[in-house]
């Protein structure tokens, strides 16, 4: 009697081989290949980049300079911005996932940032430091209302400044009962920074969460990413269709999944 298990064995074997196959294509269709030999940017979740990384076919020093920051920042695990030292991070939902688009027709944007709603919309909310760094900003603003930004700067292997990685947390209220910090003050992973959130804010309270790449030239404005307004000249690039840049942002924004937060 012959023995059919050879036969089953390699159309088992083929199948494993083909879902490994489209597992690693679906991964490098992710990623940002980088041509010639520079360092690659391999990041499976994508980042909101400068277009001018998308659009020169020529300028490989830059392309080169981005992958190299955005590697090295990236191996910066974030704390949750709602769990302090206890540990202990209230119910939340998101609404308004990085890069989700809004608006209609020509005012359509993306969103280089999470919105995080806690509880039933509660204002009262502790938010806390998702990493090391300084008080860069702690202002109003169009858009985010009040807002905190930490700030830290990132060092290639020579101890060469590279860029400067920007955490913003927006849409606060640090008039009620006062502010935590002055701008310039050092805090550490996990600090307290607010305890409250603005509650007028469009949709009701929440926390705009987002994350800039900036090089080691730039000053750093947090202008709010979004329609053609002043300021805000230059169009979105590479994945990113819809938007205005603001030519100040330096390498671009950051998508918190590849700081392992994991949010939605």
């Amino acid at each position: 009697m012959k023995i059919k298990f050879p036969h089953y064995f390699l159309i088992i074997l083929a199948i494993v081989f083909n879902f490994s196959c489209s597992k690693e294509s679906s991964v490098i269709e992710d990623a940002v290949i980088v041509e010639d030999d520079t360092i690659t940017l391999e990041s499976v979740y994508k980042d909101i980049l400068t277009p001018a990384y998308y659009l020169t076919s020529t300028d490989i020093s830059f392309k080169n300079e981005v992958n190299q920051f955005v590697n090295t920042v990236q191996n910066i695990q974030f704390g949750h911005p709602l769990e302090g030292l206890n540990s202990i991070i209230p119910s939340f939902v998101i609404k308004g996932n990085y890069g989700s688009t809004k608006g209609t027709g020509t005012s359509i944007q993306y969103h280089p940032a999470v919105d995080i709603h806690v509880g039933n919309y509660q204002k009262n909310v502790s938010l806390y430091a998702a990493h090391d760094g300084y008080i860069s900003t702690a202002r109003d603003v169009d858009k985010y209302r009040q807002y905190v930004a930490i700030t830290k700067n990132i060092e290639d292997n020579t101890g060469q400044l590279i860029g400067r990685l920007v955490t913003i947390y927006a849409h606060l209220d640090l008039d009620a009962p006062e502010s935590l910090f002055q701008e310039g003050d050092y805090v550490s992973k996990g600090t307290l920074i607010s305890k409250h959130l603005y509650a007028e804010t469009v949709g009701g309270p929440h926390l705009h969460f987002e994350v800039r790449y900036y090089r080691a030239t730039d000053i750093g404005n947090e202008t709010f990413y979004g329609g053609n307004v002043a300021g805000l000249t230059q169009p979105s690039a590479g994945d990113w269709l819809y938007g205005y840049w603001n030519t100040t942002v330096g390498y671009g924004f950051g998508n918190p999944k590849n700081h392992d937060l994991f949010l939605y």
